[in-house]
């Protein structure tokens, strides 16, 4: 499943929030698309099940926002 956040990138609170809910609603992976709130660029963030947040890919490595 795919989600997209228009207008801004996605808060610290609703990282955490994307994923319980994803969790809830058994999912087996989501993916985020944002936009950077500073460069304005995209962001793309990808959740699996089991995860307590969701991640960014930065050139093929994972970065962990919690």
């Amino acid at each position: 499943m795919s989600m997209t956040v228009a207008g801004k990138d996605v808060c610290g609170f609703c990282k955490g929030d994307i994923a319980a809910a994803a969790e809830k609603a058994e999912l087996k992976s989501l993916t985020v698309k944002a936009i950077d709130d500073k460069t304005g660029l995209p962001r793309n963030y990808y959740w699996e099940t089991g995860m307590k947040s969701i991640k960014e890919k930065i050139d093929d490595n994972w970065r962990v926002y919690t």
